[in-house]
C-alpha cells in the first residue's frame, strides 16, 4: 500500500509538471497560431505543439469543409519565408518537385536553390498593390501543372519551370524528411555512437 501511495504521489507530480508545461506551450504557440491563415497552416503549428508535450500518436486533422471546387493547390517541397517582394526559399526538400540532384552549386532551369526569392508565379507578381499575396493562394490551380516561377537573388533574375505536387504528396515528403532530419541529428549529437529508431 505504501508503494502504491508513493506511485500515486509521483503520478500527481508528473501531471502537475505536464500541466505547467502545457500552459507555457499554449502561451507560446498561441502567438504562432494567430499568424496562420489556412487550416493546413493551423494544423501544422498545432502538431508542433503536440510534439512539445511528447505525447505518443497524437494528431490533428481536418478543418472547415465546403462544397466549392478544389483549388488544386500545388506544393513545391520547399520552406519559405516572406521577404520584401516575394518569398525566399530557406530550404529545398530532397525528392521534392523543386529539388534537382546536384543543383547545390548553380541554378537549374527546373529547380530552385536556397536563398532565391520567388517573386512571380506564371507571370503574376506576388506583391500586388503593396501587399504580399498568400503563397498557397497564389499556387491555386498549379497542382500537377508545369508552373513558371520568376526568381531573384542578389539582383539577378531567372526563371524555373516546376511541376508542383499534391498536398498528400507534400505531407508524405515532409514526414520522410522529418525522419531523415532526426536521424542526422542523433548521429551528430552522439558523434555516431547512437542510431535512430523510428
Amino acid at each position: 500500500q505504501a508503494a502504491n501511495e508513493a506511485d500515486l504521489a509521483r503520478n500527481k507530480d508528473l501531471v502537475g509538471e505536464l500541466e505547467g508545461k502545457i500552459t507555457g506551450y499554449k502561451q507560446e504557440y498561441a502567438q504562432l497560431i494567430a499568424k496562420t491563415s489556412t487550416p493546413e497552416e493551423f494544423n501544422s503549428v498545432f502538431t508542433l505543439m503536440l510534439g512539445e508535450v511528447e505525447g505518443s500518436h497524437t494528431a490533428i486533422r481536418g478543418g472547415p469543409s465546403f462544397d466549392a471546387p478544389s483549388p488544386a493547390t500545388g506544393y513545391l517541397g520547399v520552406d519559405l519565408e516572406a521577404d520584401g517582394d516575394g518569398y525566399r526559399v530557406t530550404r529545398v526538400l530532397e525528392r521534392g518537385p523543386a529539388h534537382i540532384p546536384g543543383a547545390d552549386a548553380e541554378p537549374i532551369a527546373t529547380g530552385l536553390l536556397e536563398g532565391e526569392m520567388i517573386v512571380a508565379i506564371n507571370g503574376l507578381p506576388l506583391l500586388r498593390d503593396g501587399e504580399l499575396v498568400d503563397f498557397n493562394a497564389a499556387m491555386s490551380g498549379t497542382r500537377g501543372e508545369e508552373t513558371l516561377l520568376k526568381l531573384v537573388e542578389n539582383g539577378n533574375e531567372r526563371y524555373a519551370l516546376v511541376t508542383p505536387h499534391s498536398y498528400g504528396a507534400e505531407s508524405d515528403l515532409r514526414y520522410e524528411q522529418g525522419i531523415l532530419d532526426r536521424r542526422a541529428e542523433v548521429e551528430r549529437l552522439s558523434d555516431g555512437r547512437l542510431g535512430y529508431l523510428h
